[in-house]
């Protein structure tokens, strides 16, 4: 909940400490679209770990808490 992964064909252009802008949908009726920003925490071989900016709004009140809480 505070955080995600994912692949990249381009691991290599990732850095701990920078600063992305995730979007995409959730598979609910609605797909939601989900905006974050995120802060890289680690860097492995073949997957990016972030973990969201706790500068923004609580994760467990937003559409996404509801989700996964679903």
């Amino acid at each position: 909940m505070t955080g995600l992964s994912f692949t990249s064909l381009d691991i290599k252009n990732f850095r701990v400490g920078d600063e992305l802008r995730v979007e995409f949908a959730l598979d609910d009726e609605h797909r939601t679209t989900f905006r974050k920003y995120i802060i890289v925490r680690d860097v492995r071989k073949n997957s990016v770990g972030c973990e969201y900016d706790s500068s923004e709004d609580v994760v467990f009140q937003s559409p996404l808490g509801y989700y996964i809480m679903s």
